[in-house]
């Protein structure tokens, strides 16, 4: 049961010591059948280092693996998600004859048939520039069979509308982004992919923060280190008007209310100071209260903390 779950999966590789235990792991020391199911599995090398100790048939990459059907990876590495698909959408519109379809049948062909093929690898990755576009002009010219009589925002509309509920895919894409931002944010506390996710996002900036990042303007700050799935969060989130209640009721997020970058309790400082609370993480009030007391009357001991 091990060996066969064992080699139906990715192996992850993160170090010397965890490939020496990968090797000398009973698991992969079952015989004919385990070294079979071996060789169909991928390896992920993560981290730097010498890993070549552990022989696989297929090699180590570095570059990513294909997961549940999704290439997951660096930028470049995710691109192979979107190969041939504008082929793969003609091709499927091609076996349908327009003159004998409704426009409520197309509707049902676009949005179950293409909209849904799509739906998984924009939960997971980003496509490449322009393509959701292109994959949107062949939808409506396929409802309009190249006639458009009405401006393409009506087939967005709902029905109730005035619309024909054509899927939008960058609303779609967007509707991911936000679903995923609000797991994260008040998701379950047991959520087993929190603690990935936190790690990335502290790499933001060199600010080491969050969840805290969300409540602040992140303008003009780099978010070269962030993946374009993790940096496309922001952007999607940016789009949002936000409103903090006047009485807060959760000392949780109270404390997690940035005191830098525009947010409620932004300090009135210099950019010099800013930058010195940014180096020595002074980011939140939690921070803050950690530095300066309960009662934020230790002035001395935050002067002390910032070398001034």
């Amino acid at each position: 049961g091990s060996i066969d779950q064992l080699g139906e999966s990715e192996a992850l590789a993160g170090g010397e010591g965890s490939i020496d235990q990968l090797g000398e792991s009973e698991a992969l020391a079952g015989g004919e059948g385990s070294i079979d199911q071996l060789g169909e599995s991928e390896a992920l090398a993560v981290g730097e280092g010498s890993i070549d100790s552990l022989l696989l048939p297929g090699g180590l990459d570095r570059a990513g693996l294909k997961y549940l059907g999704i290439y997951l990876g660096d930028d470049t590495f995710c691109l192979k998600n979107w190969d041939g698909l504008i082929e793969k959408v003609e091709g499927r519109l091609k076996k349908w004859i327009l003159p004998k379809l409704s426009f409520k049948g197309r509707i049902l062909i676009l949005n179950n048939l293409v909209s849904s093929m799509l739906a998984h690898r924009l939960a997971c990755t980003d496509p490449p520039v322009n393509l959701l576009s292109r994959v949107q002009a062949l939808m409506v010219d396929f409802f309009w069979d190249l006639m458009h009589w009405v401006p393409q925002s009506v087939l967005f509309l709902p029905k109730e509308e005035g619309g024909h509920g054509l899927v939008h895919l960058a609303s779609r894409r967007a509707a991911f982004r936000l679903r995923f931002i609000q797991r994260f944010l008040t998701g379950p506390a047991d959520l087993v992919w929190r603690p990935v996710v936190r790690a990335l996002l502290e790499r933001c900036g060199g600010l080491g923060l969050a969840e805290s990042l969300f409540l602040m303007d992140l303008k003009g700050l780099r978010l070269n280190n962030l993946s374009g799935f993790y940096g496309g969060l922001f952007k999607v989130w940016g789009l949002l008007r936000r409103e903090r209640p006047e009485c807060c009721g959760s000392l949780f997020w109270l404390l997690r209310e940035p005191v830098v970058r525009g947010s409620r309790f932004v300090c009135g400082v210099g950019p010099s100071l800013q930058q010195r609370l940014c180096e020595e993480r002074i980011l939140t009030l939690g921070q803050l209260v950690e530095v300066c007391g309960p009662r934020l009357d230790n002035a001395a001991g935050l002067a002390s903390r910032l070398s001034l």
